[in-house]
């Protein structure tokens, strides 16, 4: 009787939805009792075809088919962005780019965009973010940690913030802290819970006990250096942090959770974007300034750079990140650095038996789907050169590894 009384106070249109789609397998899914049955006699009793009284919507808002021409209609207009008039707009060629007039350059804007050029310009210039819709809540416990939850709580148990322990105190200093996260229920409950927390513990010792090494070295807290650079009428200005000094010598020493070097043993490019820019900002400031960089799978000794060719690197840097955003560059960082270092870029872009391709990233997918699109672009070569030439030139020329455990680099 409700359905009825629904049907009856109807007066220019009647609409009526349903969810016709799984949320989980997008499988079809019937309409109700009461729907179907109305559909049933409106087909029967008018003789109307009902696929043309039908709209099916897609299953998510930011579905393509609701941006296309002559697509359904929608009022999610923050999606308009990534299909609709911004689409069109990259395709066509953007306005130059304006910065704010009290526009500072940070060094971690410069790290966002050597790490993902494409999704940096999406972001900063378009505002347009590619992520999965809300996911459906969970039905079981998890009993594992993904990728990226891994690497933050890493990092949360190797924070420096606070008073650093003696080494004969490290497995139960990191021990405590993992307990506390088991408390705040990051980690699985029972028996699993304690092999995940033993595993995080046993794989973090060698490297907190590396860091403690280094610093017991280094004992003095060194001041920060403020970083102020001018090219042309864009000003930089940060901090750089970290520093410790034995009286003679200033360094700056970092520790992180994720693995440094590759299955080969050769160092790992996107992985040391943020040392290489430290080091070309502490040399561009005229400190010779060595780094130490501890990781999960070796201990990076980092020497100071030369002046000169510091200011003349960042300057190129800063000059295609402008360029950047005015439009998007045709850049892959993991393809580019595989290009400039003798490698496999199209294998790099594109994927192969058993491993994903950089094209996985939704904004690459977007721009270039494939590795033919992104090489046949003017300027992928030189580009790639330009941004990632010295940074492969670094590595090569700069940078000494040490298994863990085995002392400073020689």
């Amino acid at each position: 009787y409700l359905m009825l009384e629904a049907v009856l106070a109807a007066r220019d249109k009647l609409y009526i939805s349903w969810v016709g789609r799984n949320v989980r397998d997008n499988s079809e899914q019937p309409a109700s009792v009461l729907v179907s049955q109305l559909r049933d006699y409106l087909e029967a009793g008018w003789d109307c075809t009902l696929e043309q009284l039908t709209t099916e919507h897609a299953l998510q808002p930011f579905s393509r088919r609701y941006f296309e021409q002559g697509g359904l209609r929608t009022y999610a207009g923050e999606w308009r962005a990534a299909h609709g008039e911004t689409a069109s707009a990259i395709d066509a060629g953007l306005p130059a780019f304006e910065l704010e007039a009290d526009f500072r350059l940070k060094l971690g804007e410069l790290v966002n965009f050597i790490r993902q050029p494409a999704r940096y310009f999406f972001r900063r210039r378009l505002g347009v973010q590619f992520t999965d819709g809300a996911e459906a809540g969970e039905d079981e416990e998890p009993f594992a940690l993904n990728a990226l939850e891994l690497y933050f709580l890493e990092d949360d148990l190797l924070d420096d913030a606070s008073v650093p322990e003696a080494l004969a105190e490290v497995r139960s200093a990191l021990m405590a802290k993992a307990d506390s996260v088991t408390r705040a229920g990051v980690l699985p409950i029972g028996l699993l819970g304690q092999l995940w927390k033993q595993r995080l513990v046993d794989d973090l010792v060698p490297v907190r006990t590396a860091w403690l090494t280094l610093r017991a070295r280094y004992p003095a807290a060194a001041p920060k250096l403020a970083l102020s650079l001018d090219f042309g009428e864009l000003r930089m200005e940060d901090w750089i942090d970290k520093l410790r000094s034995d009286g003679a010598q200033t360094v700056w020493l970092m520790q992180v959770s994720s693995k440094v070097l590759d299955k080969k043993g050769k160092l790992r490019g996107d992985k040391l974007i943020a040392p290489w820019l430290r080091q070309l900002a502490c040399a561009a400031l005229g400190q010779r300034v060595t780094g130490y960089l501890v990781a999960r799978d070796a201990v990076l000794t980092l020497a100071p750079l030369e002046r000169a060719d510091a200011q003349v690197a960042l300057a190129a840097i800063v000059a295609l990140w402008r360029a950047n955003l005015d439009a998007p560059l045709p850049l892959a960082c993991k393809s580019a650095l595989a290009l400039v270092q003798a490698g496999d870029p199209r294998a790099t872009y594109d994927g192969g038996f058993e491993f994903s391709g950089e094209n996985v990233d939704p904004c690459l997918a977007r721009l270039w789907p494939e590795f033919a699109t992104l090489a046949a672009q003017d300027g992928w070569v030189a580009n790639a050169e330009a941004l990632y030439g010295p940074l492969a030139a670094w590595l090569d020329q700069h940078v000494r590894s040490a298994t863990i455990g085995a002392g400073e680099p020689a």
